[in-house]
């Protein structure tokens, strides 16, 4: 039987000695760089000690931004999903087209291959679009469950210009 998700999402985290792998996970979010607007990470949707480190990946035309998300604690159920799609939206809110949830050791890839299910198949954790699909599989306390490729799919869809952009 495979772990509950809680015990295998991670992120890697700044400490003295360099970086350490801690109990985490990445929050995603595609944008067109001119359409940006600051927002701080939503902590107080999260247990306390819930920490987030952010930096970006981007091109000429695209912009992921993301955040880092290492947890002292994992909600669950209805508090899980309330606080993924509350995440989700203020990402959504500072201008993203889509937002997406991972964690370390899934793959990931730049655009112009963002969101195909050949590169990202199993990836994506919970994901929101800018016009409100919202899709939440993922339960901390049960094995790691990804969108569908048919979901990764529309989010590519949904992400056109931006997901595809060749710089």
């Amino acid at each position: 039987m495979r772990p509950p998700a809680r015990e295998t999402l991670t992120v890697f985290w700044d400490s003295d000695g360099g970086q350490e792998e801690m109990p985490g996970f990445i929050v995603y979010g595609l944008v067109d760089p001119k359409c940006w607007v600051e927002r701080s990470f939503p902590l107080g949707l999260w247990p306390a000690g819930t920490d987030a480190a952010e930096s970006r990946l981007y091109g000429e035309s695209w912009e992921v931004k993301l955040w880092d998300v290492r947890v002292q604690e994992f909600l669950s159920g209805k508090a899980w999903t309330t606080a993924v799609r509350g995440t989700l939206q203020t990402i959504i809110d500072a201008g993203c087209r889509v937002a997406w949830v991972s964690s370390e050791r899934f793959p990931f890839v730049d655009p112009p291959f963002l969101f195909l299910p050949e590169h990202m198949s199993g990836s994506v954790l919970s994901a929101l679009t800018s016009d409100g699909d919202f899709f939440c599989p993922l339960d901390p306390d049960q094995p790691i469950r990804a969108i569908s490729d048919d979901q990764l799919v529309r989010l590519r869809v949904h992400a056109d210009g931006l997901a595809d952009a060749i710089t």
